[in-house]
């Protein structure tokens, strides 16, 4: 899961249209680009043999994704609880967690009221 973030992440560096990717895990990985495309961050995402092509979502010239940060690691992992989550409505970002429901973005933990593991967020 962390190396699709990561080669995200570094394709928007380079500002990159689209990459190839060669997953280790399909199921958690589909699962992120699916909601990145659902909240209109990448343009589409297609299986090409064993391996994803993803397209990303530009206007004029500038990626809508202009920060994403990486919070959980293997060793650094963060939980915050439904109250926790709260604050992050008031902040410009969309904060993706893992639950029991699955990876979501927070908006949708929120109506749960459910809490989750922190991965990451797009500002």
């Amino acid at each position: 899961m962390y190396r699709i973030l990561s080669t995200i992440k570094s394709a928007l560096i380079c500002k990159k249209k689209e990459i190839l990717f060669f997953p280790y895990s399909f199921c958690k990985t589909f699962s992120i680009l699916k909601l990145l495309y659902f909240e209109g961050y990448i343009k589409s995402y297609f299986l090409l043999e064993n391996k994803i092509q993803i397209v990303f979502n530009y206007l004029n010239e500038s990626s809508l994704m202009s920060i994403l940060k990486i919070f959980s690691k293997k060793k650094f992992i963060i939980y915050l609880s439904y109250k926790d989550l709260c604050l992050f409505n008031e902040l410009n970002c969309i904060l993706f967690i893992s639950t029991i429901k699955g990876i979501i973005t927070h908006y949708k933990a929120l109506k749960l009221k459910i809490g989750g593991k922190m991965i990451f967020f797009i500002r």
